[in-house]
């Protein structure tokens, strides 16, 4: 019996001096020790809080990659009509030509988009394609197409033109032969800056045997300058005839070219294609 009590009296004393060293230390009881326990949290949170703003302001200070705003935004002359969101040109009447231009020029880089069909066969055709700074003269269908500083390709067959001129200077065909264009095929575009050079597609198949990531057989050599996009659209036997451009704000129906921006890039820091 007097072993239990000696017993019982030293662990009543190890417990009063743990109570004491908690006391003087750090807590003495569970309210303590929740309330301490609220207080580490509410640091950590107000630490967290901090590295969160920190990294805010770091990625304010990185460039976004563009968002491609690019649309047909700049003149529209003749019959062309362009829809509210600025990507399709339609003529809507028979025998329709007309031209729309995008605002803002290329300079340096290299640049890749899509124009999809929403009609055809269509005898008088439209044709995408770019011209040069003299664009803001260009007040015809038949102007555009004589300027030196337009490169296109037709849509009734994909052909290549650049300063047409019937007997000296028609169109060219493509090595692939003239093709009837229908709803929904999709015509490619590379514009390459660096090398001064131009790529025409259709569906996926780049034409004339030609590869804008091997610089290999483009359909021209372009002069140095300043481009901006240009769609000339024709109407004969669909009315209306509409062609619908990407730019790059959605996917796209085909891989881009390795090297190049994933749209058409007038600023020059859009995500590049690997």
């Amino acid at each position: 019996y007097l072993f239990i009590v000696l017993i019982i009296t030293f662990s009543t004393a190890i417990a009063s001096q743990e109570l004491v060293e908690f006391e003087n230390g750090k807590v003495a009881d569970a309210e303590d020790i929740n309330s301490n326990f609220q207080k580490l949290l509410d640091t950590i949170k107000l630490q967290q809080e901090t590295i969160d703003a920190l990294d805010a302001r770091i990625l304010a200070l990185e460039p976004e990659p563009s968002l491609f705003p690019t649309i047909y935004d700049g003149r529209v002359t003749g019959d062309a009509i362009v829809s509210e969101d600025g990507l399709t040109v339609s003529g809507n009447v028979i025998y329709a030509d007309g031209v729309a231009y995008v605002s803002s020029p290329i300079t340096q880089g290299k640049h890749y988009w899509e124009v999809r069909a929403q009609c055809g066969p269509d005898q008088r055709g439209s044709q995408v394609g770019i011209v040069g700074s003299d664009n803001k003269t260009l007040n015809s269908w038949g102007t555009i197409q004589a300027s030196t500083a337009y490169f296109g390709i037709l849509t009734d067959g994909a052909r290549k033109v650049n300063a047409y001129d019937e007997v000296t200077n028609p169109p060219v065909t493509f090595s692939d032969g003239r093709m009837a264009t229908y709803s929904g095929d999709i015509f490619t575009v590379a514009v390459d800056m660096d090398n001064l050079e131009i790529y025409f597609g259709k569906n996926g198949v780049w034409l004339g045997d030609s590869s804008p990531s091997d610089n290999q057989n483009p359909a021209y050599s372009i002069p140095s300058d300043e481009y901006y996009a240009v769609l000339v659209v024709g109407a004969e036997q669909c009315v209306p005839h509409a062609m619908t451009t990407n730019f790059g704000a959605s996917d796209f129906a085909y891989s881009v070219p390795s090297g190049y921006f994933k749209g058409y890039c007038p600023t020059n820091d859009c995500e590049v294609a690997d």
